[in-house]
Parts: structure tokens; C-alpha cells; sequence
């Protein structure tokens, strides 16, 4: 069983990598199956060649996004998935 991190950022939010860069990173890294969270964008999830080129490196790629919001005085973070996507 391939290992997985469901909560990846990249330069458009608090990461310093490139979408590219953080898909071959976790492919070096043996992750079979990622998910890439930025803050409040979907930025990474543009390039219609991602998801291909992570497919290609043996890393399923998975939309997703990292919301940032408040409860009161408490910030809070709700990771969101493709909905259409079944692990």
C-alpha cells in the first residue's frame, strides 16, 4: 500500500514550491496518492496537465482546498475534497 498526504500546500499559499515542483517532490517521496490544499485557492489544480503529469510519476493527484475561517474568536481550517473523487 502506497502512502498518502491529504494536506499539501504550494507557492500559492503558505508552500515554496511550484504545483509542478511539490507533484515530483511527493512522487520522490513514494506518496502513491496526494492531495493539494492551498489556502482559500484552487490555483494549483489550473493546469490541466498536473494531474496527468503526477499520473505519469505514479502519484494520483486529488483536488482539494484548505477554507480558512473563524468560530467566534477561533480560527478554523476545513479541508474540502472533489466530490467527484472516490478513494
Amino acid at each position: 500500500m502506497k502512502r498518502a498526504d491529504w494536506h499539501i500546500h504550494t507557492h500559492f499559499s503558505d508552500g515554496y514550491a511550484s504545483p509542478a515542483e511539490t507533484v515530483a517532490a511527493a512522487a520522490r517521496l513514494g506518496l502513491g496518492r496526494i492531495a493539494i490544499t492551498d489556502h482559500d485557492c484552487i490555483h494549483a489544480h489550473r493546469d490541466p496537465d498536473l494531474a496527468r503529469q503526477a499520473c505519469d510519476l505514479g502519484c494520483e493527484l486529488v483536488t482539494g482546498i484548505e477554507i480558512d475561517c473563524r468560530l467566534g474568536e477561533v480560527p478554523v481550517e476545513i479541508l474540502g475534497f472533489d466530490p467527484l473523487y472516490v478513494a
